[in-house]
């Protein structure tokens, strides 16, 4: 029989990221908060862990938008190796890369968000932290090359005809966050409600990838400077 019994440990946890991102000149005082804020529209079911620099999508609400009001992160992924009709994809961990999820709907990301294309769910996910990389396993077969990206697409089930999830950004996470599980770990339908901020300036080269149709939005004449 034990009895006062103590137990005392230190947790440890090795976050990616965590780089010099924003433009020299982005003035903190020209931010604008989006201070309504709105819900969490995609989050992840396991820990999770936003990035400085991160872009979003948001819709107020009572906006004239058909899309859910709320707040729907953009994700993206960088291939580390092409592969041609297969159910496994390669991807880069680098630190700069948001991190894959079992049950993420993803496509290669189309030149524009309104072309359609082959979606797969996620149903396996391996990390390798020497290799910097993240395997992922997807139920349908899906081609990439080294200069695609691959987002998010919307739905909850693997499609032919699937558009990006996120068609447009305005909106940056202003610092690094870790985020707690949604569901699972004890936790039964973990809700975020947010805001994001605009009127900032970063290098692409430490941003998450950035398709042709986000490229697009930016403001900033700088080579290398992506301005929202």
């Amino acid at each position: 029989m034990v009895t006062n019994l103590g137990f005392y440990f230190e947790t440890q946890k090795e976050v990616r990221g965590g780089k010099f991102i924003w433009w020299g000149d982005t003035n903190p005082t020209l931010k604008k908060n989006q201070l309504l804020g709105g819900d969490l529209l995609n989050p992840k079911k396991g820990f999770d862990h936003f990035y400085a620099g991160q872009l979003g999508k948001y819709v107020p609400g009572g906006g004239l938008s058909e899309d859910q009001e709320g707040i729907t992160i953009y994700r993206a992924f960088a291939p580390n190796s092409a592969a041609t009709e297969s159910t496994t994809i390669v991807l880069n961990a680098t630190g700069w890369d948001d991190a894959p999820e079992v049950g993420m709907i993803v496509m290669v990301a189309p030149d524009t968000a309104t072309t359609t294309g082959q979606s797969a769910e996620i149903t396996a996910v391996e990390y390798d932290k020497e290799a910097e990389t993240f395997t992922v396993t997807v139920d349908e077969e899906l081609t990439v090359t080294l200069t695609d990206i691959l987002v998010e697409a919307k739905g909850d089930a693997a499609s032919e005809e699937a558009t990006p999830l996120v068609d447009y950004v305005n909106m940056w996470i202003l610092a690094d966050e870790d985020l707690l599980p949604t569901d699972g770990f004890g936790i039964k339908n973990g809700h975020y409600y947010m805001s994001g901020v605009s009127g900032c300036a970063a290098y692409i080269g430490r941003m998450q990838p950035l398709t042709k149709y986000i490229l697009a939005q930016n403001k900033s004449l700088i080579d290398g400077v992506f301005e929202l």
